[in-house]
């Protein structure tokens, strides 16, 4: 962008080159990206893709375009307390995904039917809907289980090569005490 901020100062002489229309053909190309949050629509399908690392948990909460394509409407991370680093990898996975369906997302997705995307296969015999929780699962995540069973959601699973927006959401999160910023009241 530094091209078309050189032709705003008085002193650069005004002539459109090869540098500003690369620029501007490449915000242009950024914006109408897919990764490019987009307005949400209450008539169109929802997905949101979980993920967490080590360090911290990152969700994404997308519209299904006619294409068959997701457009993100919302992106949310957050870095693991000390105590949630030391959490077995699938209930790392399934605290992403009540971190997105229970305390980012919730007013999106309540009372209507959505997906849920998640890289790690032992949470689709765990949480799978409208089949009892399970006996093997851990104390901490019986609460989780609870709250999901709540919800009309299809879990499934996508590789993790098809999930790297929320992989680097979630191994580059942001601060808690960042600033939050809620799209409606909780």
């Amino acid at each position: 962008m530094a091209p078309l901020y050189d032709l705003l100062e008085e002193t650069a002489l005004k002539r459109w080159g090869s540098e500003p229309d690369t620029s501007f053909s490449r915000i242009k190309t950024s914006v109408s990206s897919s990764l490019c949050p987009a307005h949400y629509v209450p008539e169109r399908p929802l997905v949101i893709t979980c993920d967490a690392s080590f360090v911290g948990i990152g969700a994404i909460l997308s519209h299904v375009n006619s294409d068959g394509t997701e457009q993100p409407i919302y992106f949310a991370s957050r870095r693991l307390h000390l105590s949630e680093r030391n959490y077995a990898q699938t209930a790392r996975e399934d605290l992403a995904i009540v971190f997105a369906m229970h305390h980012k997302f919730r007013c999106f997705v309540l009372d209507r039917k959505f997906t849920v995307y998640t890289d790690h296969k032992p949470l689709l015999g765990l949480l799978q809907q409208g089949k009892p929780i399970k006996d093997c699962m851990s104390p901490r995540m019986m609460p989780w289980s609870l709250f999901l069973s709540n919800c009309d959601y299809e879990l499934r699973y996508r590789r993790g090569k098809l999930m790297a927006p929320a992989d680097v959401l979630s191994r580059m999160p942001l601060d808690e005490d960042s600033g939050r910023v809620e799209p409606f009241p909780p």
